[in-house]
């Protein structure tokens, strides 16, 4: 049952909704002044550049207005979030993750199998895994862990685990933040990287979960607008929004044939692993779960998932809109049309290796010219069987194809950059408290004064952003490969444990026999199975099936004492929840 606010609750809300506010007006007045300047002739590409870079800067001055020494408030925003807000930070970190799999990408995975697995995995969090960890009152699924499961050597696997994941899916948002950041402002990868860096510092080691849950909030904001305002501005223009249902559904089947002819025959079918191993993936990922942890009880939560739902198939339905008119925009720029006649910012693109023209990235009409002429039953116009792109094009096209100026320009990018910066912040944290708090503090030295505790998740939070900053500068990171690999290890690892963690019967050495079962079965299949996306989907969906079956056949298996399982899940189910003793310090 939702119980009444208290007084120092309602001021609380207050002041959230008053800070909110002032981000609203700010944020109006920002793009007003970013429009205005495009209109006196400021140059384009400062224009484009300014949106991403004001977007980052947002992320980064909310951290520091939330700078915290509290143990509750720097890992868990002092319990206080409305579960509105958690529900729109959830739909940011969520969108994050599943934006860089936008088809077309290429035939090695089905798109409509990602699709699948993540609306599925957001329905995982929203009324499973996101309730059950704030209902116990743990900080992370490794303290959720270690408190069912007294193992000393499984608690530190957890937490290893936890924070492995974690960091390669930050490092995957901080790869599309310098990504963004670096094509629109036009710096190099290493400067990018160094300001993108600086942001999460400030954004996340002076206020913990409380910045980082208020930056995804900002990102959810400003993909919001910056999704919409192309899309209101075409439809100004008098063109079909391609959407089913809701808009143009002629203009919808046209650009989906075309993603599909783009995307390659073999990845257009839903395929069960694909979609299991990303859904179970979702599940068990600490990022997304991250929000949940910040509202007050698990009703807060459950309508926290609600909200998550409603306002990712907002986020989707924008993003597939968006997808979807690129697509027809750049036929329309290409198709029957001889390379002379193509617009100087095609080539553009194809010099950024996001066009194919002819099989090949030409960077003038001459360079397509020639690779067209090779090309069997070329008469001269370009055809659409002459031209495949990236979904990190169309994502990011529309304003520059339909003709909607820089500031639009600007503002898609700012969207892109700001979910990218949400989800490393969200990761590179969880990957910290992992890492300091549950590794550390929890296994080493439980009487640590606070101000240690968080001195230490800190110093090992500056020490992941630097290497992602070192990583990201040296090279491109492919973001998909990162995120699998982070869903791969969630979902054979961290999803059987959190099962476990409600079977009364399992003891710590059950839990830790199905977690070796269930990372040598997935690491099996992908040494011997193919190695494709498919493939590492696969292995992790065995692998997670193998370690609850072990664990749950372990556990049938030998006396002992089992009364804590049944006392740990008897007060998971009690109404008050909160099985977790308060944290020092909470």
């Amino acid at each position: 049952m939702h119980r009444p606010a208290t007084e120092d609750e309602a001021r609380a809300r207050d002041a959230i909704d008053g800070r909110v506010t002032f981000a609203i007006v700010a944020f109006v007045a920002t793009g007003g002044l970013i429009v205005l300047l495009d209109r006196v002739g400021v140059s384009e590409r400062f224009i484009a550049a300014i949106g991403p870079t004001m977007a980052l800067l947002a992320l980064g001055l909310i951290g520091f207005v939330l700078r915290t020494m509290r143990i509750s408030g720097f890992y868990a925003a002092s319990r206080a979030a409305p579960p509105a807000y958690a529900g729109f930070a959830t739909a940011a970190i969520a969108t994050a993750l599943v934006a860089p799999f936008t088809p077309p990408v290429s035939d090695l995975y089905s798109g409509a199998g990602v699709f699948t697995g993540f609306a599925l995995g957001l329905a995982c969090v929203a009324f499973v895994s996101g309730p059950y960890l704030r209902r116990t009152g743990a900080f992370s699924i490794s303290d959720l862990v270690g408190a069912r499961f007294e193992n000393m050597a499984l608690r530190l696997g957890a937490a290893l685990l936890v924070g492995v994941s974690a960091l390669l899916a930050g490092m995957a948002g901080f790869e599309t933040a310098v990504s963004a950041l670096s094509t629109i402002a036009s710096l190099s990868r290493g400067v990018a990287a160094v300001a993108v860096a600086a942001v999460l510092v400030v954004a996340t080691v002076p206020g913990g979960l409380s910045g980082v849950l208020w930056a995804a909030v900002a990102a959810a904001g400003v993909a919001l607008a910056g999704f919409t305002l192309p899309l209101a501005l075409a439809a100004i223009a008098g063109q079909a929004i391609p959407l089913p249902v809701l808009g143009d559904q002629e203009a919808w089947r046209k650009a989906t044939s075309l993603i599909s002819f783009w995307q390659g025959d073999s990845g257009q079918p839903v395929s069960l692993w694909l979609s299991l191993g990303m859904a179970l993936g979702m599940a068990a990922s600490a990022p997304l779960i991250a929000p949940f942890l910040t509202v007050r009880d698990r009703t807060a939560a459950l309508r926290a998932g609600i909200g998550a739902g409603l306002w990712s198939a907002a986020l989707a339905a924008l993003v597939a809109a968006t997808v979807a008119a690129s697509a027809l925009g750049l036929i329309d720029q290409l198709g029957g049309r001889r390379p002379d006649r193509i617009p100087d910012q095609i080539y553009a693109a194809s010099a950024a290796r996001l066009i194919k023209i002819c099989d090949q990235y030409p960077r003038n009409w001459g360079q397509a010219r020639d690779a067209c002429q090779k090309a069997p039953g070329f008469t001269g116009a370009i055809r659409p069987q002459d031209i495949s792109t990236r979904g990190a094009f169309l994502l990011t096209a529309l304003p520059p194809l339909g003709g909607f100026g820089a500031a639009a320009t600007g503002f898609v990018w700012a969207a892109v950059a700001a979910l990218g910066g949400a989800l490393a912040a969200a990761g590179l944290l969880a990957a910290a408290v992992a890492l300091g708090n549950d590794a550390i503090h929890r296994l080493r030295d439980k009487s640590a004064l606070t101000s240690r505790r968080l001195a230490i998740v800190r110093a090992i939070l500056l020490a992941s952003i630097l290497a992602c900053a070192l990583v990201c500068s040296a090279r491109e990171l492919d973001s998909r490969a990162l995120i699998g690999v982070s869903l791969a290890f969630s979902a054979a690892g961290l999803a059987p444990l959190m099962a476990l963690t409600l079977w009364p019967r399992a003891r710590s050495r059950d839990a830790m026999f199905a977690l070796v079962i269930g990372l040598g079965t997935a690491e099996t299949m992908l040494i011997y199975g193919e190695g494709t996306v498919r493939g590492l989907a696969a292995a992790a969906v065995v692998g997670c099936f193998a370690s609850v079956i072990a664990g749950v056949l372990s556990s049938q298996i030998g006396g002992g004492d089992r009364s804590a399982g049944y006392r740990f899940v008897a007060a998971v189910w009690r109404p008050e929840g909160d099985v977790v003793a308060p944290d020092k310090g909470a």
